[in-house]
Formats: C-alpha cells, sequence, structure tokens
C-alpha cells in the first residue's frame, strides 16, 4: 500500500517541481539581475578565433579580454527585424570594440539548413563577434526570451543593466545611446560616420552638406547664365 501511495505522491511532487522550475527560469530577466552564464560553440570560428564562448570570458580586467559592456542578443534567420539589426550591430561593434564593447550574437535556429544561413549571412557582413548556436533553446529559456530580437546589455560584473525587446524604426538610435551609457560616453557627441546609415546624419553635417549642395547649384546655374550671354554676344557681332 505504501508503494501504492508513494508513486501519485512522487507523480505529483515531481509536476510541481517541475512547473515551479520551469516558471523560475523561463521568466525574463530584468534590470539588474544577474546574467546567467553559459557555453556555446562559435559557429564563425575562423573570424573569432574561438571555438567556444563562455559569458565569464567577457568578465574580468580590460588588459585581460574582459569587456565593459557585453551585448547579448537573440536571433533567427526566419526573424526579419533580427536581419536588420544584424549588419547595424557589425558596425557598433567595429565603432565601439576598443572601448570595450562585445557584442555576442545567439541564434536558436534548429534546423542544420538555417544554421548554416545563419553562419553565411554573419561571414557576408564580415562580423568579428561571436555567433553562438543554442539548438535547443537552453540559454533562451533561461533568459526568459519571449520575442526575437531580445537583447540583453550586461556590465562588466555581470549584471544586466538593461533589456530590449525587437528592432523598430528607433531601434538603433536606442541601442547607440544605452551602448554609450554603458562605456560611459557623451551621449550628446556625433554618432561615428559607419553608424550614419543607420542612426542619420548629424544636424549640423546635414547643414553643411545642404549649404554645400546649394552653392553648387548656385555655381551652376551662373555658368549657365554666363554661357548664354556668350553665345548671345556671339549671335550680335
Amino acid at each position: 500500500m505504501r508503494k501504492l501511495r508513494g508513486k501519485p505522491y512522487l507523480f505529483i511532487l515531481g509536476l510541481v517541481c517541475f512547473f515551479v522550475c520551469s516558471t523560475a527560469v523561463g521568466a525574463s530577466l530584468q534590470m539588474g539581475d544577474n546574467a546567467p552564464l553559459f557555453t556555446l560553440k562559435v559557429l564563425n570560428s575562423k573570424a573569432t578565433e574561438q571555438a567556444y564562448v563562455n559569458l565569464n570570458d567577457y568578465a574580468k580586467p580590460l588588459d585581460e579580454g574582459g569587456k565593459k559592456a557585453t551585448f547579448l542578443t537573440f536571433f533567427a534567420t526566419y526573424c526579419e527585424p533580427c536581419k536588420r539589426e544584424l549588419p547595424y550591430l557589425v558596425e557598433l561593434q567595429k565603432a565601439y570594440a576598443s572601448e570595450g564593447y562585445q557584442v555576442v550574437v545567439v541564434t536558436i535556429d534548429k534546423d542544420a539548413a538555417e544554421v548554416a544561413k545563419a553562419k553565411s549571412m554573419v561571414t557576408e557582413l564580415d562580423a568579428s563577434f561571436p555567433v553562438l548556436n543554442d539548438r535547443f533553446g537552453i540559454v533562451a529559456r533561461r533568459y526568459g526570451v519571449e520575442s526575437l530580437p531580445m537583447s540583453f546589455l550586461i556590465d562588466q560584473a555581470g549584471m544586466v543593466k538593461m533589456t530590449n525587446s525587437g528592432f523598430g524604426e528607433d531601434g538603433a538610435i536606442k541601442l547607440l545611446t544605452q551602448t554609450r551609457m554603458a562605456l560611459g560616453l557623451p551621449l550628446g557627441a556625433p554618432a561615428p560616420e559607419s553608424l550614419w546609415p543607420f542612426v542619420g546624419v548629424p544636424p549640423e553635417v546635414q547643414a553643411e552638406r545642404d549649404a554645400a549642395v546649394k552653392k553648387a547649384a548656385k555655381k551652376k546655374t551662373r555658368k549657365k547664365r554666363t554661357k548664354r550671354r556668350k553665345k548671345k554676344a556671339g549671335a550680335k557681332r
């Protein structure tokens, strides 16, 4: 009788534990939470010269390879906003790598063909940051990823400082602002020129360009007028 009573009891206890644990793991991370550690295989290992990446690799002094800020984003090849975000992240990494900034992309694609497609995409973009494969979604569940792209800005101590969901029209400017805040850089400074296609040309630069276009147009108009005058003068003679 004890065995018969014990089995249902253990089964119910197991279900309770499963749901409690699933809720804890699946809950979306918030600012101030510690970022769950993980180790995943690098898809573009030739570009990064890394076979695997452990999030802990970046939580150390800068002179030992640590980073001031790690931008961790979850990606999939079927996600259109992810595809728009990816080339911007390539330029963002190039612009701020020297300041201690690190982009890490985690693809949750399961099919081998889609994983290969993700690898091809970052190779074509010449991405220098690691692209990892979370094929079974284990890491995504730890971070409570509910939509794509979903990103987390993690400081040098391994704490989540900012979170983002999606990549809309203001996504590029939003990420630029967060990046500067995380690195302790002036928010009002002009963006690096490589980022202008994404965040827009600075107003002062655009004003200079507009002035140059107007000046060139006036010069062209004057040349045409001068040419017409000379032509008329020659005809009278």
